[in-house]
């Protein structure tokens, strides 16, 4: 495949709303991955995402903000992990996008305007494309 193709790989299972993989950094060096919800998706693979703005994830990605989100299909036969920087934003306009972006937020925030919302916003730098049934070795593209 070539980059085209890999990034739009990734750029469909980042729009396939399934949960996914978030990891980042804590400050002793150690990898933290949680799952995440639904996601925002930008032109080429810029990545929206919310959550509670005193969780641990905020001050990881403020203190060091490379970052890792992780997909895959249903079956595991698609793998895509896209690395990039990370950085979180608590300004309104943000927060609107965000929230008319994921309509899935209503379940956890009471709007755009809670002030325990936070926006994060991930530009991804690499995709590695791993299509396990077919055994092959990732393949990848830089952004």
């Amino acid at each position: 495949m070539n980059k085209e193709e890999i990034i739009a790989v990734a750029r469909e299972m980042a729009k396939s709303h399934r949960p996914f993989m978030l990891g980042t950094v804590d400050a002793l060096g150690r990898p933290q991955v949680r799952w995440m919800g639904d996601l925002l998706l930008e032109e080429p693979l810029v990545m929206w995402m919310a959550c509670q703005r005193q969780s641990r994830k905020v001050g990881q990605i403020q203190a060091r903000p490379a970052a890792q989100v992780v997909f895959s299909s249903d079956d595991f036969s698609t793998v895509v992990t896209v690395s990039g920087r990370c950085d979180v934003r608590v300004d309104a306009a943000n927060k609107k996008k965000v929230w008319e972006g994921i309509p899935t937020l209503a379940r956890y925030m009471s709007g755009p305007e809670d002030p325990n919302l936070a926006t994060l916003r991930f530009v991804g730098t690499r995709v590695e494309l791993l299509k396990l049934a077919e055994g092959r070795e990732p393949q990848v593209a830089e952004l």
